[in-house]
């Protein structure tokens, strides 16, 4: 028997104050830990202040470089699980961008984690510049 669908409740989320950005919120929010949100604040603001000084001081260009390092690591492509008849097939299927969101946040935080950096901040803008890179090598 089929389920109902019923429309999924998303909660407005508000920008950030200091980027107002709802990425950089969204981010510290997934970052938090048992309530601790100006632990979060500061790691995720830390984390753009190490691209900031990349920039040249240049508070929107750090955005703008954030932005486009999340960009590359958003999945465009999942595998769905289908059966047919008594076998179980790996369907490729499309990701939706709340899902894609949701996925490149917590893989950003997870690889994060298991670096060995000296503070979290520093270990997610290595992670992003190194996105970047990568993408730029790509193209020459």
């Amino acid at each position: 028997m089929a389920r109902r669908k019923n429309k999924v409740f998303r909660r407005a989320v508000a920008p950030d104050p200091v980027y107002n950005s709802e990425l950089v919120q969204k981010l510290i929010n997934v970052v938090m830990w048992r309530g601790k949100k100006n632990v979060a604040r500061a790691i995720v603001y830390d984390a753009l202040d190490f691209l900031t000084k990349k920039a040249n001081g240049d508070k929107e260009k750090a955005l703008d470089f954030f932005d486009r390092a999340f960009e590359k690591i958003i999945p465009l492509v999942q595998v769905k699980a289908r059966r047919v008849g008594g076998s179980v097939y790996q369907v490729p299927a499309e990701v939706s961008p709340d899902r894609g969101r949701a996925l490149a946040i917590r893989w950003l935080i997870s690889e994060a984690a298991a670096r060995s950096d000296r503070t979290m901040g520093q270990r997610m803008s290595l992670l992003m510049q190194m996105k970047v890179a990568v993408e730029r090598l790509k193209r020459n």
